[in-house]
């Protein structure tokens, strides 16, 4: 903890040099955009990461499919991982009220409900195996606004409040009837303790989690250690996908040395903006007022940092 204002953040306990791998990790939860799976839904790529199948290459004799649905896995092990913490209660031949409410999200393009619909089963089948409290306490840690305080920094929002607010209602609605009660297909005896189940499937709490999620999630993921990285918009640190074609597994990149105890930084914004645009998307999007060096300063993006991320020749 840095302060009661900033939060978190990671800080160098030993120097790095200019493109070390700091350190890669794979999400809490994970949704690729419908685009992407769009793919998966086709069994071209990966139920879990969403890796595209090598299907009749090399590789193939590795995919499996889910045994209730067409659902196909790179792995035996991203099957189970899978179905361990969201496939058994989104699976729609396991759980047909999933279907409503997932086609309801297709045709909104909307990630992050079913961002926060993966959240909510992991907790429900965490609490199936005993692990609940653990893992609560991990999407605990992630910083939290409600979605609600978010869209309302939108200049259009007075015109779109009506509408949204009808649409988290529906939304709720239909996400409730398909976890509230498991139905018989899913197997589960250990329902969520009824002081959660009370709070969880309310309106603030899915505001609250729809917040979670848009303000924390990578490329699709939720990351515990990634989440630790605060902004600056001459970053420290590049945020990169090390699988090809797929966004699951993420790394942590250095763009330049760095001294021990100085604090890691990536940049939530596009750096090449100007100072203007890049405060305005901090501030509409994170709801914090960005001060770092580079803006209090009025600098543009140096060559270092230009080279490090890549966005230029070396």
């Amino acid at each position: 903890m840095i302060d009661r204002i900033t939060g978190k953040g990671l800080f160098a306990t030993r120097d790095l040099k200019k493109d070390e791998i700091i350190f890669e990790e794979t999400p809490l939860a994970f949704f690729p955009g419908w685009t992407r799976h769009d793919d998966v839904l086709s069994g071209y790529a990966c139920g879990l990461c969403a890796k595209p199948l090598n299907t009749g290459r090399v590789g193939s004799s590795l995919i499996v499919r889910c045994p209730h649905c067409d659902m196909t896995y790179c792995t035996k092990l991203c099957r189970q991982t899978a179905w361990d913490t969201f496939h058994r209660l989104e699976c729609t031949n396991v759980n047909p009220r999933m279907r409503v409410f997932l086609d309801l999200c297709r045709a909104e393009d909307w990630s992050a409900a079913v961002g926060v619909e993966r959240c909510w089963a992991h907790l429900i089948l965490a609490s199936e195996r005993g692990e609940l409290e653990a893992v609560r306490a991990q999407y605990e840690a992630f910083a939290t606004v409600s979605q609600a305080e978010r869209q309302a920094k939108e200049t259009a929002w007075i015109f779109m409040e009506h509408t949204t607010r009808e649409l988290w209602t529906r939304t709720l609605s239909l996400l409730s009837a398909a976890l509230t009660t498991p139905p018989p297909k899913s197997k589960l005896k250990n329902p969520l303790p009824a002081d959660l189940l009370s709070t969880l499937f309310t309106e603030a709490s899915f505001l609250s989690w729809l917040g979670r999620w848009n303000i924390n999630n990578q490329n699709g993921g939720l990351y515990r250690l990634q989440s630790h990285l605060n902004h600056a918009c001459s970053p420290t640190v590049s945020i990169e996908h090390p699988v090809a074609g797929s966004s699951y597994r993420l790394a942590v990149r250095v763009i330049r040395d760095v001294k021990k105890g100085e604090q890691v930084c990536e940049t939530y914004v596009n750096p090449s903006w100007n100072k203007e645009t890049r405060k305005n998307f901090v501030s509409t999007n994170y709801m914090f007022e960005c001060a770092c060096e580079r803006c209090e300063r009025d600098e543009g993006l140096t060559e270092e940092v230009k080279r490090g991320l890549r966005l230029t020749e070396k």
